[in-house]
């Protein structure tokens, strides 16, 4: 029951605004997002609201980020604004399965078009339909982060267990003199 259209249907795509790197501090008022997300920080907002960014030039162009409350979208990100009742977390998930970066257009510097992404088309799925697959996604992005925090933990205590044995070997209190390397079988 899922109808085809055309992102530009959905959503209006639009590149942020020039921000001289004079303004962009490391700590600051309000988020200023480039193509490739968080840049710094800036006293001054040329957006508001909750907002998909896609990277629009360079190696990474066509990654995802979102933006919410007030920020400062840089030219280097397309800044997409629902037309039509959206979820942005939804939205912006396509968006990052359509693997928007096979659509650059290659020159000295790797770029995508606006007119090019807003010509692509996409399932026009129901609001009560986004929020339940938003759900779900959401729900498989905390157990996939919960396994990467917790395999970061084992990859920290595996660092930590070989400096201490390696201390332990260096001042004398493990003799490897006759440890062999184990054969695979």
């Amino acid at each position: 029951h899922w109808l085809i259209c055309k992102i530009k249907h959905v959503a209006g795509l639009k590149s942020g605004d020039f921000i001289s790197s004079n303004n962009i501090e490391s700590e600051g008022s309000y988020p200023v997002y480039g193509g490739n997300g968080l840049r710094g920080f800036t006293q001054n907002y040329n957006k508001e609201g909750d907002y998909i960014l896609i990277g629009r030039q360079g190696a990474l162009c066509g990654n995802i980020n979102y933006a919410t409350k007030s920020f400062w979208a840089t030219e280097h990100a397309i800044v997409v604004k629902p037309i039509i009742e959206l979820d942005v977390f939804y939205f912006g998930e396509l968006l990052r399965a359509m693997n928007l970066n096979q659509y650059s257009e290659s020159a000295a510097q790797p770029g995508i078009s606006i007119g090019k992404i807003s010509n692509l088309r996409i399932p026009k799925v129901p609001y009560s339909e986004q929020i339940e697959i938003s759900q779900r996604i959401r729900y498989q992005v905390d157990i996939y982060r919960e396994l990467l925090l917790d395999i970061d933990n084992q990859i920290q205590k595996l660092k930590s267990y070989r400096q201490s044995i390696i201390s332990e070997a260096v001042i004398g209190k493990v003799d490897l003199r006759d440890w062999k390397v184990p054969k695979a079988n």
